[in-house]
């Protein structure tokens, strides 16, 4: 049972509560020092029975059930022909009741469950576009820190790439240079995410064209090398696929961004296994590593906006975006995408770590 936003008679926000004051007239004053008892077992009586009823102490109810199941209780009303009018002599407030007709009561019912409707749909666009625009604020903070952090790369690199090249060591000038290429693309990368959070309708505006799958993963692991290096990371392949999708130009970040979360919260020293399947029909991409063990309750939030683990959490900051964003490429492009993870089997700095597989299905 619920109570309308528009609130035309009284009505009942609790079985065990007296009728609520409507904004035609108000609830009998009687009501209020009814027989509680016997006024909730009525309630719960009726509540079950759509249409017009008698209280026990003469006055009308109507019980109205909206188009979502939802019923609504009017009652402390006088309805033509659905009162006891030998025992409303003498009921306090009686005779401030206007006497009203079934025939006016029904529409005016309905048309309350309309406007509530209305305005709760409007409540709930609201709602959204606060969380987009709230959404949106976090990623483009997010987006522009990063971009700034891979810009300071980029100079730290052009600068280093500038030296080697006047001091003639052109073997490390190459690597340097793979180096800027790398950063370069982690930053277009970064700009991608953001425009499928801002602008999605655009990813698949545009035309598809054929793509490995493969090759999309392993060109992501020769971009992240440095940043898996750093952290002694090694990232393996096992298997192959030749096979290829029809994919939008924003499937390339996919790849980026589960690798890429990997290696984040992997420990140092660790190995990261992509195993690559063809079966009929389908290409299985897993990908294996350790990261930080997920409490009770929050595997079922893995893949929401913005959400991060308590271990997560404390091991290194985030936005809580990428299995979010992973998961919306999967959707645009008809992929199934999992996630499991086996319990905790070892510690680091107090943060316990578990095997993490992220699992990505692609039609063919």
């Amino acid at each position: 049972m619920k109570a309308p936003v528009h609130r035309l008679f009284p009505y009942i926000q609790s079985n065990d509560s007296p009728p609520t004051n409507g904004t035609l007239h108000d609830a009998p004053s009687h009501c209020a020092r009814a027989d509680r008892a016997k006024c909730s077992a009525y309630y719960r009586r009726i509540g079950r029975t759509p249409g017009v009823h008698t209280c026990p102490y003469g006055f009308s109810s109507f019980v109205h059930r909206e188009s979502d199941g939802e019923v609504v209780i009017y009652s402390g009303m006088r309805i033509a022909g659905h009162e006891d009018k030998r025992a409303l002599r003498g009921r306090a407030g009686a005779a401030d009741i206007p006497r009203l007709t079934l025939s006016a009561v029904r529409p005016a019912a309905a048309r309350a469950a309309a406007m509530e409707g209305e305005q709760r749909r409007r409540e709930s666009r609201v709602a959204e576009l606060e969380g987009f625009v709230t959404a949106s604020k976090e990623l483009g903070n997010f987006t522009l820190h990063e971009i700034r952090r891979l810009n300071a790369q980029l100079k730290s690199q052009s600068e280093s790439l500038s030296r080697m090249l006047s001091d003639g060591s052109h073997e490390w000038a190459r690597d340097r240079a793979d180096n800027l290429f790398a950063t370069s693309t982690l930053i277009s990368i970064r700009l991608d995410a953001y425009d499928l959070e801002v602008n999605p309708e655009q990813a698949i505006n545009q035309h598809r064209r054929s793509v490995g799958v493969y090759s999309k993963f392993d060109k992501c692991r020769h971009v992240l090398r440095t940043q898996a290096s750093a952290r002694r990371i090694k990232v393996l392949f096992d298997g192959e696929s030749h096979s290829m999708i029809d994919a939008f130009p924003i499937f390339d970040l996919l790849p980026y961004v589960l690798l890429e979360n990997a290696i984040k919260y992997s420990p140092d020293d660790q190995t990261i296994a992509l195993t690559f399947e063809e079966s009929r029909g389908q290409i299985r991409v897993q990908l294996a590593s350790y990261g930080p063990t997920l409490e009770a309750g929050e595997w079922d939030r893995v893949f929401d906006r913005g959400f991060r683990g308590k271990h997560a959490s404390a091991r290194s900051p985030g936005s809580g975006l990428g299995l979010f964003v992973a998961q919306r490429i999967c959707h645009i492009h008809g992929i199934s995408i999992s996630a499991r993870s086996g319990p905790s089997s070892t510690a680091i700095d107090s943060v316990p770590y578990s095997e993490f597989v992220v699992d990505v299905l692609c039609p063919r």
